[in-house]
């Protein structure tokens, strides 16, 4: 996913000055500034990030948090200039001028306010990790555009996320931005939902994330997409 490099606690730096002893070397420790600056590297077009502080999002790139599905697609929506993502929180970091890196702030302006999540946060089915974590279906992953299963064990990185798709509500807002579902994404979360609907013989209406919705909403006022309606599939158009 990219190098990540954090200036957050340069107290005080090493800075060479004439040699003058035995071994030909001399150092003086000076202060240093805190940047309160982070710095994303190597950064792929789209990249999900997990940070353990929160950060500002930067008109330099493109900040998104997730919607949920809406249309047989993630609808994923940006963040606002300076607007605050909350620290664990993932979210979707778009290269829009494919300049490779990308600089943003900390909330923390002192490093004595600097404060880290301990866990790290799942947002509309948009899950964020600490550590390299290791995948497998029914988890999804972005590949080619478009939201899929996650390969057999596929490992990704450090500080970065997948999606959950059982946790992604359906949504009517329509997002900056649209990931679609793969076809073998589409099937599979129906197959899963009608299979728990018959299994528990639950009646009402169902997105394809298992999300129950209100009782006495009306199928015809509901966003154009798949239905599970007392345990069968309802194409709304």
């Amino acid at each position: 996913s990219g190098d990540n490099f954090v200036c957050i606690k340069s107290y005080a730096m090493a800075a060479c000055q004439n040699p003058t002893g035995s071994d030909e070397g001399a150092f003086t420790l000076v202060p240093a500034d805190y940047q309160a600056t982070y710095l994303v590297s190597k950064l792929s077009q789209v990249q999900i990030m997990t940070l353990p502080f929160a950060v500002r999002a930067s008109d330099q790139a493109g900040f998104y948090k997730v919607l949920g599905v809406k249309d047989n697609s993630l609808q994923p929506k940006r963040y606002a200039n300076d607007e605050v993502v909350e620290a664990g929180c993932p979210f979707l970091l778009l290269d829009e001028n494919s300049n490779g890196e990308i600089y943003f702030d900390l909330v923390a302006e002192e490093p004595a306010n600097l404060s880290y999540a301990t866990a790290p946060l799942t947002q509309n089915g948009l899950v964020g990790t600490f550590l390299s974590t290791s995948l497998s279906k029914p988890l999804c992953v972005l590949r080619s555009g478009k939201v899929d299963y996650a390969i057999d064990n596929q490992r990704i990185e450090a500080n970065c996320g997948y999606f959950d798709l059982t946790k992604a509500p359906t949504t009517e807002e329509t997002g900056d931005l649209a990931f679609a579902l793969s076809a073998d994404v589409i099937n599979g979360v129906q197959t899963v939902v009608l299979e728990t609907a018959k299994d528990n013989a639950k009646s009402g209406i169902f997105t394809l994330s298992g999300q129950r919705l209100n009782n006495g909403v009306k199928l015809q006022k509901l966003p154009k997409g798949i239905y599970i309606v007392n345990g069968r599939k309802v194409v709304v158009k």
